[in-house]
């Protein structure tokens, strides 16, 4: 195939297979933490300790606002609490958090309630360090960018040699569909090819 690229994950697969670290999900490093509502820390995930800094044992039952928020934000904080846990909408943004060591990090936050078996409510918070997420919300885009400006046609088949994406110079130069229309899930696989159009199949 010439200058080609293999990567794990074949969006047409439908058999369940491990990711390879280094993923995106693991470059965001997302901590996953639980409140219940008082406000209180229920679960806390081994990615919030290296987000926040605080180990399970020291984090686990303590005010989740206490712990993480200067007093400064503390009500700001405590009121988009009330709000999603009273009327059930998520909230999403970006606010400063207290780490262990007593620097301030500025977090990005996803923030949903969750319902039990036993109709009690939850706060479940995703949160990942803003620096990183913007880094890596860049180079997403510059790649795109540039994928799309290449002169070159580029494009990516899945391990039956079909095109699942390919940039507007290859569809110019082969009239293969930028959006093909989507496939019926399949097995097997799980991995797939990148190519450009000076490549042989």
């Amino acid at each position: 195939m010439g200058a080609t690229e293999r990567f794990q994950g074949d969006p047409g697969s439908s058999a369940v297979a491990p990711s390879d670290p280094g993923g995106l999900l693991d470059v965001l490093n997302v901590a996953a933490v639980l409140l219940n509502a008082e406000g209180r820390i229920d679960l806390w995930s081994p990615q919030a300790e290296i987000l926040f800094g605080y180990s399970a044992e020291e984090a686990l039952g303590k005010y989740a606002g206490h712990l993480l928020i200067d007093k400064e934000h503390l009500d700001t904080v405590l009121a988009l609490f009330a709000q999603v846990m009273d009327d059930g909408e998520s909230w999403a943004g970006v606010f400063p958090v207290r780490h262990k060591d007593g620097s301030t990090r500025v977090v990005e936050f996803r923030n949903m309630r969750l319902q039990d078996d036993q109709r009690e409510y939850w706060a479940l918070g995703l949160a990942t360090d803003r620096t990183t997420l913007r880094r890596v919300e860049r180079n997403l885009a510059l790649s795109a960018q540039l994928v799309s400006q290449a002169p070159i046609g580029l494009a990516m088949l899945d391990t039956d040699l079909r095109y699942i994406s390919v940039n507007p110079a290859e569809e110019r130069m082969n009239g293969v569909a930028a959006a093909p229309p989507p496939r019926p899930a399949r097995g097997g696989g799980g991995r797939a090819w990148i190519f450009s159009s000076g490549d042989r199949i």
